[in-house]
Formats: structure tokens, C-alpha cells, sequence
């Protein structure tokens, strides 16, 4: 066979499958691409800043020249209270906290200012400081006297390696359930004809999901297998890690599965999963906290189960929180679980109108 009829023959194939070639071709990497733009500058300039007053001598007026000066690099939001801003830096809702004192106006004397930033952010460290440097400069022009910003850094001291830990396990999870299970589903696709007669296919799809979020338990174990011969100081079994990791092992099987089914089984429904899972990697904050996202992409960030069930698994296992913290987080994605299984039922149903 020459040449020229070699490459006819693999013409027609393409020709074939072309719908699995320009999801692997096109949407993968512009998918990955798209995931590079979601990052700003070394120094975030729309990072959430925590504003809050050191006692009941601390004015509105003082607090807003602390926010004027924020604005350099930041973006404001008030809280009540020191122990509510630092658990919502725990929570990765503000990055920073600017603990405001007093008596701002009077220029006989420094103005001392307390910055909090959590340890365990590893990506945010230098930018934390650049902040504080930045908050420092803006607030000496401002108020006209010496401004002493000190930064108290939470938590306990963790190592990239550790902080990508978390980011480690996020991937894992994406990959296995998005892409792993609806494949071996797909695998079985010849006999579920006759497994239809013995049993519903919800009822197949269901033990799919059990047996499969039960092996799900022995990927954890591995890791924190491993993490412990390393010495890494990370609590992969933590409950807030066990919990998280089983709510998005639903939420994201459930929807690779739905895509799947919605798309008869065929082999470019895989293709969707890995476009999907490259999607959710870049929006969802798995390396850097959406503080280094622009304000437009930090929402969508927010939008998405996948940064809560991130933001989740990093804090169980980097920090000494309380589960009940994340609660709210944990009913998020319980709730994007029913949402992804009615999905998935109604792909099913659709599947059975097809065969």
C-alpha cells in the first residue's frame, strides 16, 4: 500500500471519528489554555480584604481610610469582628485581615495596625507581604503619620509540597470520577441489555457508585500512606477530608455519568468528561485561591461545587478546623449531588428511549 492510499485510509478515520478528534485535539487544549488566563498578577489586585475594628474606639472614619487604602490592592469587606474574619480566612473567603485601631486622627502618634494571613496558603506568602508593604506606603500618605503594619502569619507552617497535597487529591478525584468511572461504565455497555432484565438501570448505576466511592476510600489510604513515609503534615483522613472527597466523588461521577448516558455511551462522551475535567481544574481553584482570579472569574470560581469541595479538602487536611466551619460548604455540594443524580436520571431515561 503507498502512501497516498495510507493516508486515504486514515482521511476516513478521522472522518470516522471526528467528534472524539476535535474534542481531543481542539477543546483539551484550549481548555488548558483558557486555565492560564484565569491567573492575574504575582500580587493580587482584587484579593478580599478583611477590615475589622480593634475595639469600640476604632470610627467609621478610621475605617474608611483603611479601606481607601486597601483599594490599592485589595477589595474591602467589613466584618464585626477578629474571630469572624479569621474564620472566614480558614474558609478562604478573604485573604487578609487588617485589624483597624483607633484615634487615626490624631498625628502625635504611630498608628499600629495588625495584618493577619494564613500559613497555610503557600502561593499567597510573598504577596501577603507585598500587601502589607503596600497597605503600609498608602496608609502613611493618607494619615500623614508613621504607619506600623505587622503581619501575623496563622496556622502552622506548611511546605509547597504539603500545600499541593490537597491539589494532588483534587486532581485524583476529578480524574476518577469525570473521566475513570464513566469509562469503565461504558466498558459494560454491551451487557446492559441484559442486566436490565435482573435489575433496573438505576439500580446498576447506583452499585456503580457505591462499589466505586468505596475504592475511592483506598486512593485516600494510599496517599496518606504516602504522605506519611514523606513526613508531610497532613491529615489526609481528616473527617472534613473523608466527607468532601465522598460528596464530590457523587457529584462528579453522577455528572460524568449523565454525560455518558445522554450521549448513548459513545466513546466522544468520554471526551466531554476530559474537556470537563480540564475545565473544572482551571476554574476551580486547585493551585492558587481565586484571590489571584480577576473579580469576573472568582465568581464563576464560586459557582462551582468543585472550589468549595477544594477549599474543603485543603483546610482538613492543612489545618486544626472545626468540620462544622465548612458546613455550609459540605450542604453545597451535598445539594450539587442531587442536582447532578437528577441529572443523571434523566439521562438514563433518555438512554432507554434510544435502545
Amino acid at each position: 500500500m503507498d502512501l497516498i492510499a495510507l493516508l486515504y485510509k486514515e482521511a476516513i478515520t478521522v472522518r470516522r471519528n471526528l467528534a472524539p478528534i476535535l474534542l481531543l485535539v481542539l477543546v483539551l487544549p484550549a481548555s488548558f489554555a483558557l486555565g492560564t488566563a484565569v491567573y492575574q498578577n504575582t500580587v493580587p489586585e482584587d484579593v478580599p480584604v478583611a477590615v475589622v475594628p480593634a475595639d469600640d474606639a476604632t470610627t467609621e472614619e478610621d475605617l474608611n481610610v483603611v479601606r481607601a487604602g486597601v483599594d490599592r490592592f485589595g477589595e474591602a469587606r467589613d466584618f464585626s469582628s477578629t474571630d469572624r474574619a479569621i474564620d472566614a480566612l480558614n474558609r478562604e473567603q478573604v485573604y487578609l485581615v487588617i485589624v483597624v485601631p483607633g484615634g487615626l486622627a490624631d498625628r502625635s502618634t504611630p498608628a499600629n495596625f495588625t495584618v493577619y494571613a494564613d500559613r497555610g496558603i503557600v502561593p499567597f506568602q510573598e504577596p501577603s507581604d507585598a500587601a502589607t508593604e503596600l497597605l503600609n506606603q498608602e496608609l502613611d500618605g493618607l494619615l500623614g503619620i508613621e504607619v506600623n503594619a505587622e503581619l501575623v502569619r496563622t496556622g502552622s507552617r506548611v511546605t509547597l509540597s504539603e500545600y499541593l497535597v490537597p491539589t494532588a487529591t483534587v486532581f485524583f478525584l476529578g480524574l476518577y470520577a469525570l473521566v475513570f468511572l464513566p469509562r469503565q461504565v461504558r466498558s459494560e455497555r454491551r451487557v446492559f441489555d441484559r442486566l436490565r432484565t435482573d435489575a433496573s438501570l438505576e439500580a446498576v448505576v447506583a452499585s456503580k457508585l457505591v462499589v466505586w466511592g468505596l475504592l475511592l476510600g483506598l486512593g485516600l489510604g494510599a496517599i496518606a500512606a504516602v504522605t506519611a513515609v514523606l513526613g508531610y503534615g497532613t491529615a489526609v483522613l481528616s473527617p472534613l477530608v473523608v466527607l468532601a472527597a465522598g460528596l464530590t466523588f457523587v457529584f462528579l461521577g453522577a455528572t460524568g455519568m449523565a454525560v455518558l448516558f445522554a450521549m448513548g455511551c459513545s466513546e466522544s462522551a468520554i471526551y466531554v468528561n476530559m474537556g470537563l475535567a480540564a475545565v473544572v481544574f482551571a476554574a476551580s481553584g486547585l493551585f492558587f485561591p481565586v484571590g489571584f482570579f480577576s473579580p469576573i472569574r472568582a465568581e464563576i470560581a464560586r459557582a462551582l461545587p468543585t472550589h468549595y469541595a477544594t477549599v474543603a479538602i485543603r483546610s482538613g487536611m492543612l489545618k486544626d478546623v472545626d468540620v462544622w466551619l465548612y458546613a455550609d460548604y459540605l450542604g453545597y455540594m451535598a445539594l450539587a449531588a442531587v442536582l447532578a443524580l437528577g441529572l443523571l436520571e434523566l439521562s438514563l431515561i433518555r438512554y432507554r428511549r434510544w435502545t
